[in-house]
This record gives structure tokens, sequence and C-alpha cells, in this order.
């Protein structure tokens, strides 16, 4: 169910609220194996889990700022957007080791905000992306020696980029991971794991397009 509109062309919004009744989903637990050194050592394995519901809302808005400020057109242009979503898992049933347990791989929340501004033939545009703690796996393990499970942390990731056009010329730039954050958003079991997958760090990038028709 959801509602989606805008307001006298400066702001537009989109909200939605679900409900999903997921049956016998297939996740990642874990076995126990026998092991020569160790006895027995509790490794992955993935198979059907149970019954699972998640709730969601998702909603997005963005706001021209210059519209809302002058009637009529600029040679500036100002923006601002927000897109977030609020979950919440939970296996119903299934095996007692799941049972209650938060659905893997669905963050709390999740935000995304940024501004475009930019005059003439300028633009600049920033990012901000956040993300919550959430589990890797269905048995909501917060610790494991060979990392292929855990908690996936919050993670803050900020992008900033430029643009300029000229004549039949176009220049970009940015910045990706501004801030050079250190963080992951999945782990692995096998290649290329075992083990986190880190994300990239700090990047630029320049490119130039030229028009000739």
């Amino acid at each position: 169910m959801g509602i989606r509109g805008s307001v006298k062309d400066f702001l537009t919004f989109d909200a939605n609220v679900f409900y999903l009744d997921y049956r016998d989903r297939i996740g990642t637990g874990e076995t126990v194996l026998p092991d020569p050194i160790f006895g027995e050592i509790a490794v992955p394995f993935r198979t059907n889990i149970g019954d699972a519901r998640i709730l969601g809302l998702e909603a997005y808005a963005e706001a021209d700022i210059v519209r809302f400020l002058y009637e009529e057109k600029k040679n500036f242009a100002a923006s601002v957007f927000t897109n977030f979503s609020i979950l919440s898992g939970e296996y119903l049933n299934g095996g007692t080791a799941f049972v209650g347990r938060e659905v893997e791989l669905i963050p709390p929340y999740s935000l995304k905000a940024g501004i475009t501004a930019g005059y003439k033939n300028l633009r600049a545009s920033y990012q901000f992306s956040r993300v919550a703690e959430h589990f890797s796996d269905a048995t909501n393990a917060v610790f494991t020696n060979d990392a292929t499970r855990g908690l996936i942390p919050t993670y803050t990731v900020q992008d900033l980029s430029f643009s300029w056009m000229y004549r039949r010329f176009k220049v970009q730039a940015g910045v990706n991971n501004l801030t050079d954050a250190r963080y992951f958003t999945r782990r692995a079991a096998t290649y290329p794991g075992p083990g986190i997958i880190p994300a990239d760090g700090r990047s630029f990038y320049v490119t130039v397009g030229v028009r000739f028709f």
C-alpha cells in the first residue's frame, strides 16, 4: 500500500508499506561435522530455514529549493532528496535454532540523502548513505572464527561529484567513498572468501565527453 504525489512542482514524494509472507525460505544456518583435530566443528549450511514474515516501510522525497523560493526561472538550481527504509524480518517457524531469529541480510534501517546544486552549466552533487548493522545468517551469529558468518556492522559512505558543460564538451569528476570508510556489505563461505568481502576504499574519476553532432 502506498501513496505518491507532488506539491506545487517543488516537492515530490513516494511512500509504501508492505507485508511479505515468505514460506519455507532458503537461508544459511549451520551444521556440526566431525573434525580430526577438534572433534566437532560448526560449519555454514545452506538449507530451507522455515517460514518468515517481513514488514517494511520505504519512502522517497525530493524538494526543489529554487522553485520553492522563486517563481521565475533562475540560472542556479538546488534540490535535496532523501530515500529511507525501515524493515523488520522474523522467522516464525522451522528449526528451534531459527524460530524468533531475525531474517538475515535485512538492515533495520537504511538512509540515503543528498543535495544537488548548480549554476548555469556547472553542477555539484553530494550523497550520504548509512546502513544499520544486520546479520548475515539465519542463526544470527555475532562472530565465528572463519568470519563466514556474523554481524555486518553499520557503515556510512559519502560521495561527491561535479559536472561542467561547455558547447560540445562535458567534463565529469567525482570522489567515491569520500572519507575512505572501511566497511563490508557481505560475507562469503567460498571464493572470493571465505570471510568478509571488503568494499572499495576512496576512489577518484574524471571523464571527458565530446559531442560531434
